[in-house]
């Protein structure tokens, strides 16, 4: 079976780039996913759910789209250089 990697192409931040801060967050650890591990079930089935560190491709590229879409809803200059800095837990 083939492996799609999507996300996996190196994302660059903006040059002088505008942070979003997001002092509250509506998460819990005690609510994160608890099938983390990549286990292949009778059917050759998978799913799980890996955590990726901040600095990973896929994490930056999320962080940027979500801080987009938040610039351009609430209207602020130079959405494309919006980045969201880290994600409270």
């Amino acid at each position: 079976m083939s492996t799609r990697r999507v996300a996996d192409s190196q994302v660059k931040i903006p040059a002088n780039p505008h942070f979003l801060d997001f002092p509250r967050s509506d998460g819990s650890a005690e609510t994160w996913p608890t099938n983390t591990q990549r286990i292949v079930d009778s059917s050759g089935e998978v799913n799980f759910q890996e955590v990726v560190p901040l600095e990973d491709g896929r994490a930056m590229r999320w962080r940027l789209g979500v801080a987009q879409a938040v610039a351009k809803k609430m209207e602020l200059p130079g959405m494309c250089f919006r980045m969201i800095s880290s994600i409270s837990s």
